[in-house]
């Protein structure tokens, strides 16, 4: 799905502890597993960093695109802060930091879906 030899070096340098997790974010069930995964351990902070932009002429954008651009860049961060922020207020604290991209303010006509979310 990514970097994986990017994945190791982060995990790396933040310690040798530090496991790498894969989900395919525009599959409901994989960020159920995922987040069922996370949660296993308690965790402080989730970043949403994870989107993908799948480039096509506007004119040739279908249900299957706008689908798999909400599931992942929308919903599998709705689906992981139901599952992950309630331990967090459990314990008193917890931080959720999502972000977006520049394409939200200078979209081209071929990220258009990209650019909504």
């Amino acid at each position: 799905f990514g970097d994986l030899d990017g994945a190791r070096e982060t995990a790396a340098a933040i310690g040798l502890d530090t496991e790498i997790l894969e989900a395919d974010f525009t599959d409901s069930e994989a960020v159920s597993a995922f987040a069922d995964e996370v949660a296993a351990n308690p965790i402080d902070i989730l970043i949403s960093n994870a989107a993908i932009e799948r480039r096509r002429p506007w004119g040739d954008v279908d249900g299957s695109h706008i689908q798999a651009h909400v599931s992942a860049n929308f919903s599998a961060l709705l689906a992981l802060t139901a599952k992950l922020v309630p331990p967090m207020a459990k314990r008193g604290w917890g931080r959720v930091v999502a972000t977006g991209s520049v394409m939200a303010k200078r979209p081209r006509a071929e990220t258009i879906v990209y650019a909504s979310l």
